[in-house]
């Protein structure tokens, strides 16, 4: 039988090559491979049968298109892709699918981003490798210490250029809006058959940290600085606190907010917007194509005609690219990274405040959980956000202004 080469497969199962002298490719964080699924060839600005070059990441078509993955490889001799559709591994040096330890970690890491789950692993997170062990049980630090601590994280935000504050579910429970992983958490009593009080999301209103949040961004912007918000929660009390949209990325999508997938136009409202929205996309041939798990259609309408879709994204689902690519590209170039109030568990999500670390930042972490980065984290501060950023905006001289209705959706 003729051996299987990139010119004779024409579909059908061949065992990759376990032993490929070119198979030591670079790390994939999960980020890049969440990004690279929505993205174009390079050269030809197709979205059909795209490959993933695991050396330098380029993003090109395959032979079955206009083969410019295959130019690729003859112009830079980087062998090793990875296709964006079945997610197999193909070397162009050996000729044939190959697989080892680098190219099985950057087969999950796009697994995770497009199917929301791990090979096999129906939407289970995986344990970080390496890093550290996590605990839910809350524990909270001497006043003393986390005031010491405000004062070094009040220095670094005197001497940043670019600041990131990425925040979680922690910095809503003084809103009685509960977090998820936390002793009286929504995962957290689950498993134990129980339910989380909590109040309507119409009813919630920013909580102190919040308002903080937007008189710093406030303050940076004054002194012609930056400070961006990348953000989990849905709660959507950020936006309602006065921060504008051009600051901040809801990488989990906004309960407030309504999109129109045709012409990209967004409304913020005053209710929950995903009331309504349903499991399954019973009817609805565009959630079933784009997001099968899950209708996000709305009553309402856009001013082009179009159904209106709520914001949130569900477990198994892509983050949005628009924001998901400001939020990465102020992390790559931020100086210092702020969490506040999140476990850093969901990815794609986590892995930003680590590349603002890697990329040579100041990581500081308020969390009253351990989270797997404490290692990796400059400042660690077990304190509640709240308390703590009061002793950051005295330690600054930033007054903070209470929140005002008339300043809810400011745009």
């Amino acid at each position: 039988m003729e051996p299987l080469t990139a010119e004779t497969d024409k579909g059908g199962y061949i065992a990759p090559r376990f032993n490929c002298p070119h198979s030591e490719v670079a790390p994939l964080p999960i980020v890049t491979a969440a990004m690279a699924l929505d993205q174009l060839c390079s050269v030809c600005d197709t979205k059909i049968e795209n490959w993933l070059c695991l050396t330098c990441h380029n993003i090109s078509c395959s032979r079955y298109v206009h083969g410019h993955m295959s130019q690729h490889n003859a112009t830079t001799s980087h062998h090793v892709a990875i296709s964006l559709s079945d997610l197999n591994t193909w070397c162009y040096g050996c000729d044939c699918y190959v697989t080892s330890k680098t190219i099985v970690d950057a087969y999950k890491a796009l697994h995770l981003s497009k199917f929301g789950s791990l090979p096999g692993d129906n939407l289970k997170i995986e344990k970080l490798k390496g890093g550290d062990q996590w605990d839910e049980v809350e524990k909270e630090e001497s006043e003393e210490s986390a005031i010491a601590k405000a004062k070094v994280v009040a220095n670094r935000l005197k001497n940043s250029n670019k600041c990131v504050i990425f925040t979680g579910a922690g910095i809503s429970t003084s809103a009685k809006i509960p977090d998820f992983r936390g002793p009286e958490g929504v995962w957290t009593l689950k498993a134990k058959g129980l339910q989380a009080d909590s109040i309507k999301l119409e009813s919630a209103v920013p909580t102190y940290c919040h308002m903080a949040i937007v008189s710093l961004q406030n303050h940076f912007k004054e002194q012609q600085r930056s400070c961006y918000v990348i953000s989990q929660n849905i709660d959507g009390l950020h936006r309602r606190s006065g921060i504008p949209s051009n600051l901040i990325s809801e990488l989990h999508g906004n309960s407030f907010k309504e999109i129109c997938w045709s012409c990209n136009k967004d409304y913020l409202r005053t209710f929950d917007t995903a009331v309504g929205s349903g499991i399954k996309g019973q009817g609805c041939k565009e959630c079933i194509s784009r997001v099968p798990k899950f209708c996000h259609c709305t009553p309402r309408k856009c001013t082009c005609g179009q159904q209106l879709k709520d914001s949130i994204i569900h477990f198994g689902e892509r983050l949005p690219v628009d924001e998901l690519k400001r939020a990465t590209d102020h992390a790559q170039s931020a100086d210092f990274c702020l969490v506040l109030g999140s476990s850093l568990t969901v990815s794609p999500a986590n892995e930003l405040p680590q590349m603002i670390k890697e990329n040579g930042g100041t990581l500081c972490i308020v969390n009253l959980q351990t989270t797997r980065y404490d290692s990796k984290s400059d400042i660690r501060v077990f304190a509640k956000t709240d308390f703590f950023l009061q002793a950051v905006m005295k330690e600054l001289n930033i007054p903070v202004q209470q929140f005002d209705l008339s300043s809810f959706f400011n745009e």
